[in-house]
């Protein structure tokens, strides 16, 4: 039960839906910014903007409105830069598959494909696995079982 000293916290305490989301989006809007000079211009024509703390960072439905919008991104993107889209639609698959109510019948599939494109844009662009990825590779799918 939730009192056995010996269960491992994540099965006690479910990850944040939306700092998951924070984390991830913002993560890499950050690596791209230093790699594009057009992502401010792209956020300032969907109307959004940077929260000014911590640092530069967007609010939840801030990164809700790139994570809808990811078509635009990818016509707006250098080639050499279009790994980027596939990685936040691989990532918006995975918070429609596991953040319901109940998991989506895809949800392995899902986080299997934001896996093979997490790996590529950190082996392309050095994105850094935070705690944030890692919870979406391995703790989801470890509380979802």
């Amino acid at each position: 039960g939730k009192n056995d000293p010996e269960k491992p916290l994540i099965q006690i305490l479910v990850p944040g839906a939306l700092h998951i989301k924070m984390g991830v989006v913002i993560d890499a809007l950050e690596l791209l910014d230093g790699l594009w000079d057009g992502l401010e211009a792209w956020l300032g024509e969907r109307g959004i903007s940077y929260v000014p703390y911590h640092g530069c960072m967007l609010e939840g439905k801030e990164c809700s409105k790139v994570l809808e919008d990811i078509d635009s991104l990818e016509t707006s993107l250098p080639e050499h830069l279009k790994p980027f889209s596939a990685y936040f639609r691989s990532f918006r698959s995975v918070l429609i598959s596991t953040c319901g109510i109940l998991p989506g019948p895809l949800w392995e599939t899902d986080i299997a494909e934001f896996k093979v494109q997490f790996l590529r844009i950190q082996n392309l662009f050095q994105l850094r696995e935070t705690p944030k990825v890692h919870m979406v590779l391995q703790h989801i799918p470890d509380f979802i079982r």
